[in-house]
């Protein structure tokens, strides 16, 4: 999860599978490192990860409102999608096994 004032990336997780506990987890991190006020926004795509229960849940207990873009609408995740491309290459692509 990327703080959009900071910049910082504030919670993550990595595993083989998509499921909603990586979305739990690096929103508890995010929680415990920047105690964001109620009412904060967490702003995601529309992946099963972050429309499931057990991420809304998350977001409620901590008081955080969830946020979803238009279906087909990339400018409003472009800040974590940029991210996301630098650790895809920096990353995975230049640091995987040949």
């Amino acid at each position: 999860m990327q703080d959009l004032f900071s910049r910082r990336i504030v919670g993550w997780g990595m595993a083989v599978h998509m499921r909603a506990e990586l979305v739990v987890d690096a929103l508890r991190m995010a929680v415990a490192a920047r105690r964001p006020p109620k009412g904060t926004i967490h702003h995601s795509d529309h992946g099963g990860q972050y429309i499931s229960l057990a991420s809304g849940q998350a977001g409620h207990d901590a008081g955080i409102a969830q946020s979803m873009g238009a279906v087909g609408t990339c400018y409003d995740n472009a800040a974590a999608a940029t991210f996301f491309a630098t650790l895809t290459k920096e990353r995975l692509l230049h640091g995987a096994p040949r």
